[in-house]
């Protein structure tokens, strides 16, 4: 069984959708990592301060022998030294995972979702990427378009747009998991 832990550090709407579907197939927990002690799903993850996370992370990720980390919405940029960290722990470079509110390169960093609708676009997207030491510029995995709806509120087309993520980044861990399986 893949081992993975997903970290977060906002409300947990795809930590959630992933730690579900995760339990689902495997029938066991993954490990959540939060540095939110606000955030809705804080009392199911482990509590990591801001200060120096990166080390607590390794050790933790180490002493779970986690595979794969999935980021959902951790608002943290991590180091290339923790990235090449993991790798030469997990056995690979394609080991850290991130899903981004807009159809790269569009849009790279934080609050794309806002500034997409705030634009004059009409589209925006959702990718599905490895992460690497350039913030958002890892080889991408999936992408997908989305209009973007003004007859919504800001807040309801995020909140749309966001089921949409639950369900390519939950897509893409039923596959890995079910690869896994037959590996």
């Amino acid at each position: 069984m893949l081992k993975i832990a997903i970290l977060f550090s906002g409300g947990g709407s795809n930590a959630k959708a992933l730690s579900q579907t995760y339990e689902e197939i495997t029938g066991k927990k993954p490990l959540l990592i939060t540095n939110n002690v606000h955030s809705p799903l804080a009392e199911d993850a482990l509590l990591i301060p801001k200060k120096n996370n990166e080390q607590d992370i390794m050790h933790l990720l180490r002493e779970h022998q986690i595979e794969k980390v999935l980021l959902a919405g951790y608002m943290r940029i991590l180091s290339k030294s923790f990235l090449d960290a993991f790798a030469d722990f997990s056995k690979g470079t394609k080991n850290v995972v991130n899903i981004h509110p807009s159809y790269l390169p569009e849009l790279k960093g934080a609050k794309a979702y806002e500034r997409a609708w705030d634009s004059d676009r009409q589209e925006t997207g959702i990718t599905l990427h490895y992460v690497s030491a350039e913030v958002d510029s890892g080889e991408i995995i999936t992408q997908k378009k989305i209009p973007i709806d003004r007859s919504l509120s800001m807040n309801e087309w995020i909140e749309k747009s966001k089921k949409i993520e639950h369900k390519i980044y939950c897509a893409y861990l039923r596959e890995l998991l079910e690869g896994a399986k037959d590996a």
